[in-house]
């Protein structure tokens, strides 16, 4: 699998382009993870963000799951969270959320 671009966006999350597909893991653009100050810029900013297949969530903390950075983002093919955080993406205008339990495979 080539990926290609600038994958890093901050400390735990990445864009990936794998044989022509646009995913985003964990994708968060906040200035502030909580008590704790943002030290480098994002590798790709929301303004320049390619048109995405999915995003993918690793799991549901703030820092991860980010509201506020999902809210700017459309995935054409919809968004992959942990299982018991459907809902709460929904909530945030994802049609097509698909649940997965810790190292289920599909």
């Amino acid at each position: 699998m080539a990926c290609y671009g600038r994958p890093e966006l901050g400390t735990h999350h990445f864009w990936l382009s794998p044989e022509g597909h646009s995913i985003i893991f964990d994708p968060n653009w906040a200035n502030w993870h909580g008590p704790v100050k943002r030290q480098i810029e994002p590798g790709l900013h929301l303004n320049n963000l390619p048109e995405l297949d999915f995003l993918l969530v690793s799991h549901a903390h703030f820092d991860h799951l980010h509201k506020k950075s999902l809210l700017e983002i459309d995935a054409g093919q919809g968004i992959v969270v942990p299982q018991g955080s459907g809902s709460l993406v929904k909530k945030l205008g994802f049609p097509n959320v698909t649940e997965m339990k810790v190292w289920e495979e599909r």
